[in-house]
């Protein structure tokens, strides 16, 4: 049963209901004619039941009892006995009630039965049924190879939205308040799918769904799905001012956030993982381990910037970036070596024209964040873009055995890697071995400080030999 049919059995249903009423209105004329009853008590009360017919929902959903017990102990007649008006009350509603749960049922076997065959688990396709009860229409899985389960679902007004299953509570969590406020940001609403999550009583609109799927916990995020608006094809000059605006105004409402304790603190999904260094060792992968160890002591990873952690062509569509689950506080060039490695951009950038993409970011940072009381505005010197550029290739190094690693595993298991996927381990392969060849020591990489009301960029001193 679709939604324009389950509509009809609503109809159907009304009308069942408002036959009842039409008795109930009958009865009143009837016992109007009462010689005991003086009082200009009729005309309100056959408005009263007017009204109802009209809103014959609010009946239905049982939120009229305390209306119905003011009606009675007003405007019905001493004489009239009150269980008469109750019996007639409850058979309307029975009746109605009755007719809706069946509509309900039926409704409801016939979407997860079409779920299932478009690719849904048998278990999320119950319980996206149960949470949009009538409203939706369709869906579909998105077929892409994920940890999580992904859907794209469509309710009965055409709205598109993707739907996630998350076993991983903190990723839910950071997805879900990403799309929550990011996307009511003025600086930040074009690069962030709105949230779509289900109003729920107790609930804010930036917590995930907590439910339990074959005896586990899992989490549900909701968005827009943006797959068919309009976009835009940025340049790499425009995304590093994105990324720019995204990682110091996403920082400024993260920490707002943090300061009302909405949220807390969540750090971005780092590289150098335990379970990283395994999968490095299980593909056989040739890397510098004394240099890979180096930058992960110094903390290479770490900073201030709300990050995405994870910024690659196959998370983002148009002007969107999506699968915000690895996001929160971290280095913000991460960001960019991610993208610059990607093997949709290039199979190899020269490292001048790394140089040039990467001071049109941090200039871009240092203005935005001259908007919101930082210092005023001034241009990056040349040292300070060398010093960027040393540890975007130190992150580079982290980043990219860790992702060639897992994809490569994941080929070995029989899982299919796209073609892109492919050229962009190959592209790892060769700048891996041309980076840490001409990695500087990492003290030479610009650090951060934070004060309570400015954040300070400076060059650290050479350590001492």
């Amino acid at each position: 049963m679709n939604p324009e049919e389950f509509d009809l059995e609503k109809r159907i249903q009304k009308g069942l209901l408002e036959s009842e009423l039409i008795k109930i209105k009958y009865r009143l004329e009837e016992i109007s004619e009462y010689p005991a009853n003086k009082r200009n008590w009729k005309p309100e009360a056959i408005e009263w039941v007017e009204g109802k017919i009209q809103t014959i929902d609010e009946m239905v959903s049982m939120n009229d009892i305390k209306k119905w017990e003011r009606f009675k102990r007003f405007f019905a007649p001493k004489e009239f006995c009150a269980n008469e008006w109750d019996e007639l009350y409850n058979k309307a509603l029975e009746k109605a009630s009755e007719f809706f749960r069946e509509s309900k049922n039926r409704y409801k076997k016939d979407i997860v039965a079409n779920l299932i065959y478009q690719g849904f688990h048998e278990e999320d396709a119950f319980i996206a049924a149960e949470l949009y009860e009538h409203s939706l229409k369709d869906g579909k899985s998105t077929g892409i190879e994920s940890k999580n389960r992904v859907y794209f679902i469509t309710d009965k007004d055409g709205n598109k939205k993707v739907i996630k299953f998350n076993h991983n509570e903190k990723e839910a969590k950071v997805e879900a308040l990403v799309n929550y406020f990011f996307s009511q940001d003025p600086l930040l609403k074009e690069f962030v799918p709105k949230s779509a999550m289900i109003k729920r009583e107790g609930f804010e609109g930036y917590e995930p769904i907590k439910v339990d799927v074959e005896g586990k916990p899992m989490y549900i995020t909701i968005q827009e799905d943006v797959r068919e608006k309009k976009k835009k094809n940025y340049s790499l000059d425009t995304w590093m001012k994105v990324l720019a605006r995204v990682h110091i105004v996403g920082t400024y409402v993260v920490n707002s956030l943090k300061k009302q304790n909405k949220i807390e603190e969540y750090k971005c999904t780092k590289s150098t993982k335990e379970r990283d260094d395994d999968n490095i060792l299980r593909a056989h992968l040739a890397i510098d381990w004394g240099l890979r160890k180096v930058l992960t002591d110094a903390g290479i990873e770490e900073g201030i910037d709300f990050c995405h952690g994870d910024l690659r062509f196959d998370n983002m569509a148009g002007s969107y970036i999506l699968d915000w689950g690895g996001a929160g506080k971290g280095n913000g060039l991460k960001d960019v070596a991610q993208l610059l490695s990607d093997a949709y951009v290039k199979e190899k950038i020269s490292d001048d024209e790394c140089k040039r993409l990467i001071e049109i970011y941090l200039n871009e940072k240092r203005n935005t964040a001259s908007t919101f009381g930082g210092e005023a505005f001034y241009k990056v010197t040349e040292a300070e873009v060398e010093n960027a550029f040393n540890e975007f290739k130190g992150l580079a190094i982290i980043y990219y055995p860790k992702f060639s690693a897992y994809k490569m595993l994941k080929q070995g298991e029989g899982k299919i890697i796209s073609e892109h996927e492919k050229k962009s381990i190959e592209a790892f392969t060769e700048r891996q071995k041309d980076f840490e060849k001409s990695f500087i020591p990492v003290f030479n990489i610009i650090r951060y400080k934070e004060t309570d009301n400015s954040i300070i960029y400076e060059l650290p001193e050479r350590a001492s030999n």
